[in-house]
């Protein structure tokens, strides 16, 4: 059994070292991207680092943070994916105990 998970690091450590090679650092640095698409790529890398440097003049308050945090749906989102993960890991864990009091056993 040590084996298989042996194996499955090794190749999971094989795929991230190539990967490093494959896997431009940025668009201007990708030999595939004709110059056209490589100037779109960082303007547009440009663009939401300019969106996302966008603040309240003096900064933002912890309360308008938590307002905004508050009125955007992909909190609400992320939190019902959240318990629902949660939710499916409980009853994985718990899942033989269960069948246990039920009667079952496990062979």
């Amino acid at each position: 059994m040590r084996r298989l998970y042996i194996i499955e690091g090794t190749i999971t450590i094989a795929i991230g070292i190539l990967i490093i090679f494959v896997l431009p650092d940025f668009p201007h640095t990708w030999k595939l991207l004709s110059p056209e698409m490589k100037h779109v790529a960082n303007r547009r890398m440009a663009v939401d680092a300019a969106e996302a440097d966008v603040d309240v003049a003096g900064g933002m308050t912890h309360l308008t943070g938590m307002k905004l945090a508050f009125t955007d749906p992909k909190t609400y989102i992320l939190a019902i994916a959240y318990h629902g993960i949660t939710g499916a890991a409980g009853f994985q864990n718990f899942f033989p105990s269960l069948t246990a009091t039920l009667g079952y056993v496990s062979r």
